[in-house]
């Protein structure tokens, strides 16, 4: 099909292909084989049509495998310390007195040490609300979780800092056994259901955001993202990035043509050729020399 494409499209068509072999694109064009699920994570939480997630899995192993790379080698060197040492010595200053202001504030020494950061992820979903012409005839669904992992015992005390900030302005507790909740925003806004809970565990503290109508599914439970995960996560690699861009392009394309039907005519070649058969793009780096 290739060879018939006419001399004055030949750029175009290379220029796509380049973009989708950088991309992953859809199922029908690659390999089929059953894939292995993946370790535990909040993508097991996140709905199947997450936009984005973002990870942070191992904040310790990836601080120690900095601690022994080369730039690490090259910072501690007494010419490179002694350039650095004014400007080290005022960071150390400023940090000490943001931790003797924490601990006025009643913020828990442990937690202003980088010591006690575990993990990070966030994801979110946006999807437009189901059977209109029209995908921005009415709010869209929004659906997001933030996850802060924390050594051992500090996800409670996290989470007793913040709520003590936030109890003040009228939000009220909700803890369940093992779970530390306040019901930060519980009602309907611009005709939607809008719900923002604060989450205290042992070790982690969350913030989850609903508004409108959950999604189905989950994300780790998706071809895609599994693919991605083994594809990219190897030894040594401890960020992990996930884009699904599908639900959203589609969305905003179906809103572009409603709105301007002349213009998204003009740019619907390009739309369905280039961006439509790109489902997802992911990464994942880390410290490993």
């Amino acid at each position: 099909q290739f060879m018939n494409t006419p001399p004055r499209n030949l750029g175009f068509g290379a220029a796509a292909l380049c973009l989708l072999a950088a991309c992953q694109a859809t199922p029908a064009m690659l390999a089929k084989k059953e894939l292995a699920p993946v370790p535990p994570s909040l993508a097991d939480r996140l709905p199947d049509d997450t936009i984005a997630f973002f990870a942070l899995s191992d904040i310790p192993a990836l601080r120690t495998s900095m601690a022994k790379s080369t730039l690490m080698k090259i910072y501690r060197e007494p010419e490179v310390q002694g350039f650095l040492s004014g400007g080290l010595t005022m960071l150390d200053s400023a940090w000490e007195e943001i931790r003797a202001q924490a601990s006025v504030q009643g913020i828990p020494l442990d937690l202003t040490y980088w010591e006690a950061l575990r993990s990070f992820e966030v994801g979110f979903a946006v999807r437009a609300a189901p059977g209109n012409e029209d995908p921005f005839a009415s709010p869209p669904s929004i659906q997001g979780i933030a996850r802060l992992g924390l050594a051992e015992g500090l996800g409670d005390q996290a989470f007793e800092v913040l709520a003590g900030m936030l109890e003040p302005q009228g939000m009220s507790r909700n803890d369940i056994p093992g779970e530390k909740c306040l019901i930060i925003v519980d009602g309907d806004e611009d005709g939607q259901h809008l719900s923002v809970i604060l989450r205290g565990l042992a070790d982690a503290v969350e913030i989850e955001m609903l508004w409108g109508a959950p999604g189905a599914g989950t994300l780790a439970a998706t071809e895609n993202y599994r693919r991605a995960w083994h594809r990219n996560v190897v030894p040594g690699n401890a960020v992990f990035g996930y884009f699904q861009f599908q639900e959203l392009t589609t969305m905003l394309f179906d809103g572009f043509s409603h709105k301007e039907p002349e213009a998204a005519e003009f740019f619907a070649d390009l739309y369905h050729r280039v961006i439509e058969p790109i489902q997802s793009v992911s990464f994942s780096t880390g410290w490993n020399d």
